[in-house]
């Protein structure tokens, strides 16, 4: 019946013919190339019975018009209900069967009904699908099997198996079998993409270390044989982000000549050699004629691919660019395009639509072969390989943004719209080192422009405030639905936490538009405090995201494009509208100063967001400025100016002075003059000014001599410092820190700089830390031989010379080799020669960052900061903004006495405990549960809680007989509460006569010494109920989950004040429990 010995397809039932025409025939992805239907339909009371013919069953009409080529198929629904596929592979009949089960429509049970007409169909391009070459962990055994089947599915034929932290596909074991187990998985992949129609392609990446030897050359055919032996047929060489010998562009064309000669030729069976080159990009290629490229295009056998990611390393793929690149390699390149991958930007999603790929005619011809470079979230990843599936097959017919929705409903078809309205506003990639970004929440745009238009002028354009409203709404009601309704475990592990962060972003949306909208500054500081409230749950769950601290954890970062900024200037303009109002004093709003350069988007440099930036448009010249005026004198403590786009970068000046204006006329330098991204400035004791400015001595110069546009992050006044990372290695020297709860480290900067002697690398922490590990990885095993590090050390008056550990590559020095108050370390080149390196590790372990200890929110006159009462609120705020103020406003939920005092003098309440529910009620959508506990203050342990839905005097009394019960004869403590009412109830007080227990009250309006209580119900609130969604959960297992958490708090949460130990380890350390 067929051709093929894979293929013996369908059921042989009787159709007939049926009388109803579809509304419309089915859409078929990856688009055709050719498709004629009518309206009429056939319908069949199970499987279609299909015929299918290839070039070998000769003449047959089902071969007309469709090419030789790899996947072409014909398919053909009669009117008599007869279906045939004409192939030339077995590729082309399983694509023909792919699109036949997307165009049935079931009619109950085995019904099916198909349209009437034929598709012709062949691929654009040759080779598609994915390589699986990003940094970070590899993707796991079952996301492989999940890619491949999904790639058959959508026609794509190619996977690259490249994972840069495979050490069996990389340094130092690409010589080595697997071992049995991986071997074993490796095998299964073959198979299953195989059964799929997809190209295993297992890569080599031997540049770092190879010898050019006739030995080790031979290695990589050896390890090839090893591939063979497990079922693998594709093969490809990676030589990029290597340097030293294995650059050698003569040295690599002679291995792959070798392995094509000997081994690809040799086997008969295996498909055309694939490369990727050192120079992989135009940014980063030696023009010049005869070079690398050229010796590549001149020396390589023509059928070796020549893999190319454009103009640089994340860019989009153009027509010019693509020519370009053909003309030097003498064939047409093999895209290796760096989309959705995320690992240089991790906090960000990338599940946006497919664009910025050339459509023009001539586009297809020039790509041999195209790749996507996905994210380390294979699930996630799916969104937008669909639409690059549909794009290398069919250039001409793809429609991106219809493309993107489509596959949106059929990856997730319980939760559409919801996850529509998720990957609307998590596309871009936020700002990167790359400089690549992308559009995100596009629809909603240009009514958030408005909105911000009108609010920075005064007004309210309320329609165009009602429809983001309305978008915010969607936003927050999305997250529940997607959470409730997909079925895909992998998908929501890869994403939860970007899911709830993005149900707080909305919730955030709402209350900042609602607080926009308001006339009573009441109600406006209200919604303005729920704002905050949600954005700094999103920031909770951003910093538990990070918090295990592993090499590639991130922060979460969603709507970062238009959203969330939206959110943060709206916040920041009710802040300032209200202020003044309920305060009594003018609010703080820092202005852009710019002198050579565009105002345009200056705000961004004083937003607090030291992600964003802004590009002064104009090349620096000296005597620019760039500052920022609060329109008044205040208190100046310190000033901290971050330049560069981000990450790798050289945007900033060159060297600059610091100064600081009390009237805008005369300015007085802060400091000595200062070069580098970072300058940081500590005031001895509070300046008196207005406004602060960094100006311009020298400005940045590039290689040809001229000046470049500087970029401002962020020049923050009075803000904690941050710790700063610095190099005058030529190509580092705008290298940036990322930190988390438990690292501080350099981001890698995964390419080749040449180190010279006396050049350094330093990192510097922002205090004295007592660090618990230090690591240097410089993809060097000699760095001990050359190098020496030295740490800057509180009391020391020299650098103290450290001594590392070789692991492999990795250079550690752990808790107990490192001096206490370390401030920050430095290597530098000792040896007389420059050292070729590239910066993979650099980072200090430090204890557990604590999230209440910055206090600037309190006094820096912006109602959208605040200082989260993690932990009891027994801190003084100096009044140096304001000396006379006779009012103290606290706004939100704090539950604590509010003293001030002038000068040495006494205390005096001025403040009173805040109204409202207290802090032990938890209110989900099942109903209100309240909670009433006992704290040992010699610890913090938890004695003794109980759990009620009602606040009687059940909840207290019987708390209060199980903590008794813990008490030997002779214990009588002294147990002090708030005035609540609870503790004025005769049943307590007798219980506690009886005990022979002291009782202690706060006097009214003050609870100083009950903030051990409140604290603890700070964090409980932060850590286990702000940032879920308690929707569906029960009472029961509410309260499960409030048990569950005390029970972890007392055992296992360590507190920087019990020595990093848990209550119950502490007292275990003490001899005090067994």
């Amino acid at each position: 019946m067929n051709g093929f010995q894979l293929l013996q397809c369908g059921l042989s039932v009787a159709a007939f013919l049926a009388g109803s025409a579809l509304a419309a025939t089915p859409a078929v992805y990856p688009s055709p190339q050719q498709s004629k239907f009518t309206s009429q339909t056939v319908a069949f009371s199970g499987k279609p019975s299909v015929t299918i013919r290839s070039a070998k069953a000769g003449g047959s009409k089902l071969l007309d018009g469709v090419p030789e080529k790899s996947g072409a198929y014909k398919l053909v629904i009669s009117p008599q209900g007869k279906v045939g596929i004409g192939a030339h592979d077995e590729r082309g009949a399983f694509y023909a069967m792919q699109t036949l089960r997307q165009l049935g429509t079931k009619t109950g049970g085995e019904g099916v009904i198909l349209p009437v007409g034929e598709i012709t169909d062949w691929p654009d391009i040759e080779f598609r699908g994915t390589v699986e070459g990003f940094y970070g962990t590899p993707w796991s055994h079952e996301a492989r099997l999940s890619q491949l089947r999904f790639y058959g599915q959508n026609k794509m034929n190619t996977y690259i198996y490249g994972p840069k932290d495979d050490p069996y596909h990389s340094s130092p074991h690409w010589r080595d079998p697997y071992p049995a187990d991986q071997a074993a998985q490796i095998r299964e992949l073959v198979k299953v993409a195989k059964e799929n129609h997809v190209d295993f392609v297992w890569a080599i990446h031997p540049g770092k270390d190879i010898k050019w030897t006739e030995e080790d050359m031979n290695n990589v055919i050896k390890k090839f044989e090893m591939m063979y032996k497990l079922g693998v047929r594709s093969f490809a060489v990676f030589f990029d982000d290597i340097f030293g010998e294995g650059k050698r562009g003569d040295m690599q064309a002679l291995l792959l000549n070798k392995i094509n000669d000997e081994f690809v030729k040799v086997k008969k069976d295996v498909t055309p050699l694939v490369m990727c080159p050192t120079e992989y990009n135009r940014g980063w290629a030696n023009p010049k004629p005869g070079t690398y490229l050229d010796i590549l295009g001149d020396r390589l056998d023509p059928s070796i691919h020549v893999m190319w990611t454009g103009n640089s390393v994340c860019h989009d793929i153009t027509l010019e660019g693509q020519q370009w690149v053909n003309r030097r390699i003498k064939r047409p390149s093999y895209v290796w395009w760096n989309f959705p991958v995320t690992d240089y930007c991790r906090s960000n999603l990338c599940m946006g639509r497919v664009y910025g790929l050339a459509t023009e005619p001539g586009a297809r011809e020039s790509m041999g072969g195209f790749v996507s470079n996905p994210m380390d979230k294979p699930e996630a990843s799916k969104v937008s390989l669909f639409g690059l599936a549909d794009y290398s097959w069919n250039i001409n017919g793809f429609k991106s943004e219809e493309s993107w929705k489509e596959g949106v409903r059929r990856l997730f078809p319980k939760a559409a719209e919801a996850m529509q309205v998720f990957v609307n506003h998590n596309s871009d990639q936020g700002p990167n080192g790359h400089g690549y970004r992308r559009e995100e929440s596009v629809e909603i745009e240009p009514v958030v422009k408005r909105v911000l238009e009108a609010a920075r002028e005064g007004r309210i354009e309320k329609a165009d405030a009602a429809l983001l409203k309305k978008e915010f709404a969607r936003m927050a009601s999305a997250a529940p639905v997607i959470r409730a309704k997909d079925d895909n475990p992998r998908l929501m592990k890869e994403i939860g936490a970007w899911v709830d962060a993005f149900e707080q972003l909305g919730r955030a949306g709402q209350h900042a538009v609602a607080a926009l909208e308001e006339n009573n500054a009441g109600e406006a500081a209200t919604h303005l405090v729920q704002a905050t409230q949600a954005l700094a749950a999103m920031d909770g769950i951003s910093r538990r995201h990070n918090q295990e601290g592993q090499l590639y954890r991130s922060a979460v970062k969603t709507g970062s494009r238009v959203m969330a900024p939206a959110v943060n200037e709206l916040a920041d303009i009710v802040s300032k509208k209200v202020f003044p109002a309920i305060a009594g004093a003018p609010a703080l709003s820092p202005k852009p100063l710019v002198k050579g350069g565009s105002m345009d988007k200056a705000e961004l440099f004083c937003d607090g967001d030291r992600g964003s930036f802004w590009h002064s448009g104009a090349y620096g010249q000296p005597g620019d400025w760039y500052g920022v005026d609060y329109g008044m004198p205040i208190p100046v403590r310190s000033v901290e100016v971050l330049m560069g786009r981000n990450d790798k970068d050289g945007d900033y000046v060159e060297k600059g002075q610091l100064e600081g204006s009390r009237d805008l006329k005369t300015w007085k330098p802060l400091g000595p003059e200062t070069a580098g991204m970072q300058v940081a400035w500590k005031a001895p004791k509070p300046v008196l000014l207005r406004a602060v400015r960094y100006r311009v001595i020298e400005p940045k110069k590039t290689g040809n001599g001229r000046a470049v546009w500087t970029a401002v992050r962020e020049i923050a006044v009075n803000t904690p410092p941050s710790a700063m990372a610095s190099s005058n290695v030529a190509g580092l020297e705008g290298i940036s820190v990322q930190k988390s709860d438990k690292i501080v480290r350099i981001n890698r900067v995964m390419e080749t700089h040449k180190m010279n002697p006396g050049e350094f690398i330093s990192l510097r922490l922002d205090g004295p830390t007592d660090a618990t590990w230090l690591e240097v990885n410089l993809e060097r095993d000699d760095v001990n031989s050359w190098a020496e590090v030295v740490l800057d050390v509180e009391g020391s008056s020299k650098p103290v010379v450290q001594k590392l550990d070789k692991q492999g590559k990795n250079f550690i020095a752990r808790g107990n080799q490192l001096p206490k108050g370390i401030k920050g370390m430095k290597l530098v080149n000792k040896s007389g020669k420059e050292q070729d390196i590239v910066l993979n590790m650099f980072k200090f372990d430090v204890p557990p960052s604590d999230p209440g200890t910055s206090l600037v929110s309190l006094s820096d006159r912006n109602l959208k900061t605040v200082y989260r009462a993690d932990k009891p609120l027994d801190v003084v705020v100096p009044n140096l903004d304001n000396p006379r103020a006779s009012k103290v406003v606290v706004v939100g939920s704090a539950a604590f006495a509010i003293q001030a005092r002038r000068g040495e003098g006494a205390w005096t309440p001025v403040g009173k405990r805040n109204a409202g529910p207290g802090v032990s009620e938890f209110a989900i959508p099942a109903g209100k549960v309240y909670l009433s506990l006992i704290i040992d203050c010699f610890d913090g342990m938890v004695v003794k809680w109980n759990i009620r839905t009602t606040p009687d005097s059940i909840l207290v009394n019987k708390m209060l007989e199980d903590a008794i019960s813990t008490l030997s004869p002779y214990e009588h403590p002294l147990v002090h509460t708030d005035r609540g009412f609870h503790y004025r109830w005769s049943g307590w007080i007798e219980q506690m006569r009886v005990a022979g227990l002291t009782r202690s009250m706060s006097k009214k309006g003050c609870s100083p010494d009950n903030a051990a209580c409140e604290g603890f119900f700070g964090r409980l609130k932060n850590e286990m109920f702000y940032g879920r969604s308690w929707i569906g959960v029960t009472m029961d297992d509410f309260v499960n989950e409030l048990n569950s958490y005390i029970n972890w708090y007392n055992a296992k949460r360590i507190k920087k004040s019990l020595g990093y130990m848990s209550p119950v380890e502490y007292r275990h350390s003490l001899g005090l429990s067994a």
